[in-house]
């Protein structure tokens, strides 16, 4: 929609007001594909899930940080708004997750087993010298 704009339109554009509107349409939505896997503590830094079936868990706003996924079942799990730094997707399936960002990836780290979304591209930083061994 933004993108659309005329550039004048584009430096004028009010990002507050913006996430004002879609900022409850994407809970709602979030709200939506959640289930009862939803983790009491958003804290979860360094937590290892390795191998574990997380399968439509909601990890909506949650400290992920160093957080080990790797090897687990993460269809429908929601990433809406999570911290996922220095996380391990290394030969996880990612590819059904929900409110997963480039942003997010970018962050996390990988291998080339490692499954993404369509939309999502694999970063630089996942490169075959450093993290493909």
């Amino acid at each position: 929609i933004v993108l659309k704009q005329p550039y004048n339109k584009i430096l004028n554009f009010d990002l507050n007001t913006f996430r004002l509107e879609v900022n409850p349409v994407l809970k709602s939505i979030s709200k939506q594909f959640a289930s009862n896997n939803r983790f009491n503590e958003k804290d979860l830094i360094g937590k290892n899930f390795r191998k574990a079936n997380l399968d439509g868990h909601d990890f909506s706003m949650s400290l992920l940080i160093a957080a080990n996924f790797e090897g687990c079942s993460l269809k429908n799990t929601n990433f809406l708004g999570a911290d996922l730094r220095d996380t391990n997707f290394r030969n996880t399936d990612l590819s059904s997750c929900i409110f997963l960002t480039q942003i997010q990836i970018n962050s996390s780290q990988g291998n080339s087993n490692t499954i993404l979304p369509e939309h999502l591209t694999y970063p630089i930083s996942w490169d075959k010298d450093k993290v493909f061994k």
